[in-house]
């Protein structure tokens, strides 16, 4: 499955406010001075296997109106502005890549009613730039900028193929013994 991420610079008033705020948060939960700065990622997910120059080429500038912030002067790149950051200052925080969002569902249906098509799916996520922070304060800060139950920290390559295999499962009779709970607990720890 081929997919291809786009970034976009979290520059307007509202994500500058937001950005202090969160800044503030941290900075008072962890005890030092935390600078934050962000952008948002957009994961386009293909249907097939396509040419994505030739995808590019022919929808880069509807694709930039589309999911540009600004219309007008809209900064999408196929670059991170944090190219050049160390790795343990950046958090990409993101929908759990086995979900489909509605956001991805309603974007897709835009997409295609704007001519662009052979796009799955497409999801974002929130990339953060953090000064002063460290691997060990990670663990702190990833509780406080997500949703645990939908959300995870995203490695470097996210895989968004989801897996359609069943688990197995089985039946534990809790009505006829409180050591058949204890024993599957233990058996699947």
């Amino acid at each position: 499955m081929k997919y291809i991420r786009y970034y976009i610079n979290n520059d307007s008033t509202d994500d500058r406010k937001k950005l202090r705020k969160l800044s503030e948060f941290l900075s008072n939960r962890l005890g030092k001075r935390i600078t934050v700065d962000s952008e948002t990622c957009y994961h386009l997910i293909f249907d097939e296997d396509i040419d994505v120059d030739h995808f590019e080429h022919r929808n880069f500038n509807k694709l930039k109106w589309l999911l540009g912030k600004n219309p007008v002067k809209s900064t999408l790149s196929k670059n991170s502005i944090f190219e050049k950051a160390e790795k343990e200052n950046l958090i990409e925080i993101g929908t759990k890549p086995m979900f489909v969002t509605s956001f991805s569902t309603n974007a897709v249906l835009v997409l295609r009613a704007a001519g662009i098509k052979h796009i799955k799916r497409l999801e974002h996520s929130i990339r953060y730039q953090m000064q002063n922070i460290s691997w060990s304060n990670r663990e702190d800060i990833i509780p406080m900028i997500c949703d645990r139950m939908t959300q995870c920290e995203y490695p470097k390559e996210v895989c968004f193929e989801g897996t359609n295999a069943r688990e197995k499962y089985f039946e534990i009779d809790l009505i006829g013994s409180i050591d058949n709970l204890i024993a599957a607990n233990q058996k699947l720890s």
